[in-house]
């Protein structure tokens, strides 16, 4: 009865959230997606860009650094449903972490510079170090020197660099919409 009770006002009070006390404007991608954010709870850094409205399931328990970026469906959620409980904890997501179309970072810390690929799922007690790429569900550490063909950086096409970490990235191009750093 208990873990029916504290899932049915956890789940109500969600729905309500969405559907009662909805906003007269979407703010997804827009300026006032971060203060609306923070009047929710979460502590949201500097240009933060998502295309969701609700990205945030438990804004209270979330702190999100400078420059993220979360692509369309992309979610942070920092709750678990353990021994018959709901239990949140608080997570933190770093700056510069960019959480691609589709992705989740459920229950675990982001690095900054962390890169979670399209529909990739982390889950509680991973976490994402600084300057990574993951990708899968669970969410494993991709090299990216064996991902991408033509051994070398040098050998490879026209768009790709030596990072600052040694690694190879992808360089930003005008027309590109998907960027991995």
């Amino acid at each position: 009865a208990y873990y029916s009770t504290t899932v049915t006002r956890w789940f109500t009070a969600l729905t309500a959230q969405q559907r009662v006390f909805k906003l007269p404007f979407q703010t997804a991608g827009s300026r006032w997606q971060a203060p609306i954010l923070r009047l929710l709870g979460a502590k949201v850094g500097r240009r933060f860009f998502c295309m969701n409205e609700l990205v945030l399931v438990d804004a209270p328990f979330t702190e999100i650094g400078d420059d993220v970026t979360v692509d369309y469906d992309g979610q942070v959620r920092c709750h678990s449903f353990e021994d018959f409980r709901l239990k949140f904890t608080c997570y933190k997501i770093g700056n510069g972490v960019t959480i691609m179309s589709g992705a989740s970072v459920a229950m675990c810390d982001a690095g900054d510079g962390a890169l979670l690929r399209p529909g990739s799922l982390t889950w509680k007690g991973s976490n994402l170090v600084p300057g990574g790429t993951y990708e899968g569900a669970p969410a494993a550490a991709v090299d990216l020197e064996r991902a991408l063909p033509g051994g070398e950086c040098g050998e490879r096409s026209q768009g790709q660099e030596k990072g600052a970490s040694g690694r190879c990235r992808v360089r930003r191009r005008q027309n590109q919409k998907l960027v991995m750093r």
